[in-house]
Parts: C-alpha cells; sequence; structure tokens
C-alpha cells in the first residue's frame, strides 16, 4: 500500500501538509549550497584538469543530514566551476530540476 500511496503522491503533487515540509528541505539545501560555495580545502580538492571537485569523505562528515545510502549503481560527482549562463534563473532551476531529461542526455 505504501508504494502505491508514494506513486500516487508523485502524480498528484504536494498536498498542503507537505509545504512545509518541502520549503524547510530548500533552505536546508540553500544553506549547505551556501556554505559548499564558500568552502575551500579540504571540502574541495585539486581534481584532473586542474579542477576542484567534491572530498565526499569530507562532505559526508560537514553535513550529516545526508537523505541515505547512494542506491546501488547510482554514482556521485562534483566540480566546482563557474561559467555565464544566458537564460532566465526560473528556466536554469527548471532544466536543473528535470531528472529525467538530464539522466537522458547524459546517459548516451
Amino acid at each position: 500500500m505504501f508504494g502505491a500511496t508514494a506513486l500516487l503522491g508523485a502524480v498528484t503533487g504536494p498536498t498542503e501538509a507537505d509545504k512545509p515540509m518541502i520549503v524547510e528541505i530548500a533552505v536546508a539545501a540553500m544553506e549547505e549550497l551556501m556554505r559548499m560555495a564558500q568552502a575551500g580545502e579540504p571540502l574541495w580538492i585539486q581534481g584532473e584538469n586542474n579542477t576542484e571537485v567534491l572530498n565526499e569523505e569530507e562532505y559526508l562528515r560537514t553535513f550529516t543530514r545526508g537523505i541515505g545510502p547512494r542506491p546501488l549503481g547510482m554514482r556521485s560527482e562534483a566540480s566546482r566551476e563557474s561559467a555565464v549562463v544566458i537564460m532566465s534563473h526560473v528556466n536554469l532551476v527548471e532544466i536543473l530540476m528535470d531528472a529525467v531529461g538530464f539522466f537522458l542526455v547524459h546517459s548516451k
């Protein structure tokens, strides 16, 4: 029954009761992103091609409120790069939030 309820919730979207939790998660994610952007070593280490990559062990020590173990077969990748993106902030967020489209583009 839980699986059917979760599927129905994904189709119908969040309820009014879910909104405070969603806002809390969004604020925590924003604060974490700000801390990560301002951090240096040991959270970010030198990677290949002179890029900074996320030190996963240090990340887990620094941010203990993770969402759980990584599903089998999935991998994590993070680098700290910057670029100018010429589009509205709304379009950029929509692109970043489109997990299906992102997966299709990056799985080829």
